[in-house]
C-alpha cells in the first residue's frame, strides 16, 4: 500500500522515531524484579527491532513475507535470550502486555479516537504473533532436536494475517501444520 493511501503513515514514522521513548515507558513498568536484576542492555535486549518490527508489520505498509521472517526472527531472538538469561516462559507474556500498553500510551497521545482504536488492533495482531516467535525463540533447542525450527517460524510467516503485500507472489498451497 502507497505511503499516501496508508491512514497510519505518520503514526509509523512517528512511533519509528520514538522507539527509545517507548522503552523509556515499557522500562517504567518493568522496574522490579524479575527484570530489576538485569544490566539495562540485557533488559532491553532485542526490543528495539521487536518494536520496529511490530510498527512495519502493522501500521507501516511493510508487510511482505521478507518483512515478517525478519520481524519474527528478532522476536524469537527476544524469546531466546530470556531462556539464556534463566527467565520463565510465562515472562514474555508479560513483557508483550507491558509493551502493548507503552505503545497505547503514544498511539492514543498521537492519533484521532478511530484512528488510534484501528491501529492498536493491528498492533495486537503483531504482537500475538511476536508472542508465538518468542515462545518459539525461547524452545529453539528443543525445535532444533526435533526438526522443527525453521518448519515452525515458516508457518508462523505464512500464517500472519497482515502478509497480504506478498500473498499474491507466495500463495498457499495447502493446510498448515500446527505446532
Amino acid at each position: 500500500m502507497p505511503a499516501s493511501t496508508n491512514p497510519h503513515s505518520e503514526l509509523c514514522e512517528h512511533l519509528h522515531e520514538h522507539i527509545p521513548e517507548i522503552l523509556v515507558e515499557w522500562q517504567s513498568t518493568t522496574a522490579e524484579e524479575p527484570w530489576l536484576s538485569l544490566p539495562r542492555a540485557d533488559r532491553v535486549d532485542y526490543l528495539p527491532p521487536v518494536i520496529r518490527g511490530l510498527v512495519d508489520v502493522a501500521l507501516c505498509a511493510r508487510s511482505g513475507l521478507a518483512v515478517i521472517r525478519a520481524h519474527l526472527y528478532a522476536a524469537a531472538a527476544h524469546g531466546h535470550d530470556r531462556r539464556e538469561q534463566g527467565f520463565a516462559h510465562d515472562l514474555l507474556f508479560s513483557e508483550y502486555y507491558l509493551l502493548r500498553q507503552a505503545m497505547w500510551y503514544y498511539v492514543r497521545r498521537l492519533a484521532p479516537p478511530l484512528r488510534a482504536s484501528d491501529a492498536i488492533m493491528r498492533i495486537d495482531e503483531a504482537i500475538t504473533l511476536s508472542t508465538r516467535a518468542s515462545l518459539y525463540g525461547y524452545y529453539q533447542p528443543e525445535l532444533e532436536r526435533a526438526g522443527r525450527w525453521p518448519v515452525v517460524m515458516e508457518e508462523l510467516a505464512a500464517d500472519a494475517p497482515l502478509r497480504a503485500a506478498d500473498e499474491s507472489q507466495h500463495p498457499h498451497s495447502g493446510p498448515r501444520r500446527r505446532v
